[in-house]
Protein backbone atom coordinates (compact mmCIF):
# COMPACT_ATOMS: atom_id res chain seq x y z
CA UNK A 1 0.00 0.00 0.00
CA UNK A 2 1.22 3.57 -0.52
CA UNK A 3 1.31 5.70 2.24
CA UNK A 4 -1.76 8.05 0.69
CA UNK A 5 -4.02 4.36 0.69
CA UNK A 6 -2.66 4.14 4.61
CA UNK A 7 -3.88 7.15 5.65
CA UNK A 8 -7.20 7.01 4.04
CA UNK A 9 -7.63 3.49 5.51
CA UNK A 10 -6.56 4.75 9.05
CA UNK A 11 -8.75 8.12 8.62
CA UNK A 12 -11.85 7.44 6.75
CA UNK A 13 -13.75 9.47 8.48
CA UNK A 14 -12.22 12.57 7.64
CA UNK A 15 -12.90 11.38 3.87
CA UNK A 16 -16.91 10.63 5.51
CA UNK A 17 -16.84 13.94 6.52
CA UNK A 18 -15.72 15.65 3.39
CA UNK A 19 -17.99 13.58 1.28
CA UNK A 20 -20.88 14.92 3.50
CA UNK A 21 -19.77 18.71 3.57
CA UNK A 22 -19.97 18.31 -0.41
CA UNK A 23 -23.49 16.65 -0.46
CA UNK A 24 -24.41 19.64 1.70
CA UNK A 25 -22.56 22.71 -0.15
CA UNK A 26 -24.45 21.02 -3.49
CA UNK A 27 -28.24 21.66 -1.42
CA UNK A 28 -26.59 25.44 -0.82
CA UNK A 29 -25.66 26.00 -4.54
CA UNK A 30 -29.27 23.98 -5.69
CA UNK A 31 -30.84 26.43 -3.33
CA UNK A 32 -29.34 29.50 -5.41
CA UNK A 33 -30.52 27.97 -8.85
CA UNK A 34 -33.62 25.93 -8.12
CA UNK A 35 -35.79 25.62 -5.20
CA UNK A 36 -36.03 24.72 -1.48
CA UNK A 37 -37.14 21.38 -2.21
CA UNK A 38 -34.38 20.27 -3.75
CA UNK A 39 -31.70 22.08 -1.71
CA UNK A 40 -33.28 20.34 1.30
CA UNK A 41 -32.90 16.98 0.08
CA UNK A 42 -29.83 17.16 -1.08
CA UNK A 43 -28.67 18.20 2.52
CA UNK A 44 -31.04 15.83 4.07
CA UNK A 45 -28.49 13.39 2.11
CA UNK A 46 -25.28 15.28 3.95
CA UNK A 47 -27.04 14.88 7.01
CA UNK A 48 -27.91 10.87 7.12
CA UNK A 49 -23.83 10.83 5.60
CA UNK A 50 -22.92 12.46 8.34
CA UNK A 51 -24.50 10.04 10.64
CA UNK A 52 -23.57 6.74 9.22
CA UNK A 53 -19.69 8.41 9.71
CA UNK A 54 -20.35 8.91 13.27
CA UNK A 55 -21.96 5.09 13.72
CA UNK A 56 -19.12 3.56 11.57
CA UNK A 57 -16.70 5.41 14.21
CA UNK A 58 -18.18 4.37 17.15
CA UNK A 59 -18.82 0.66 16.00
CA UNK A 60 -14.85 1.11 14.96
CA UNK A 61 -13.89 2.87 18.49
CA UNK A 62 -12.56 5.52 16.34
CA UNK A 63 -13.68 8.29 19.11
CA UNK A 64 -12.12 11.32 17.13
CA UNK A 65 -14.48 10.11 13.91
CA UNK A 66 -17.64 9.89 15.95
CA UNK A 67 -17.12 13.46 17.53
CA UNK A 68 -16.45 14.88 13.77
CA UNK A 69 -20.05 12.63 12.37
CA UNK A 70 -21.49 14.37 15.30
CA UNK A 71 -20.27 17.78 15.11
CA UNK A 72 -21.00 17.75 11.11
CA UNK A 73 -24.60 17.11 11.41
CA UNK A 74 -25.26 18.99 14.16
CA UNK A 75 -24.15 22.43 12.52
CA UNK A 76 -25.88 20.94 9.26
CA UNK A 77 -29.11 20.08 10.65
CA UNK A 78 -29.09 23.92 12.54
CA UNK A 79 -27.98 25.61 8.91
CA UNK A 80 -30.98 23.48 7.68
CA UNK A 81 -33.64 24.91 10.68
CA UNK A 82 -32.24 28.19 10.11
CA UNK A 83 -32.98 28.27 6.44
CA UNK A 84 -36.68 26.57 7.05
CA UNK A 85 -37.37 28.99 10.27
CA UNK A 86 -36.25 32.27 8.28
CA UNK A 87 -37.10 31.72 4.86
CA UNK A 88 -40.40 33.28 2.98
CA UNK A 89 -43.41 31.33 2.48
CA UNK A 90 -43.52 30.48 -1.66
Amino acid sequence: MTALSELAVKYWFVLGTGVSYLWFAAGKQSLAKKGAGVAIGWQVIAVIIALIVCGRSVVERQWLGAVLGIVTAWLQVRSIRRFTLHSPPQ
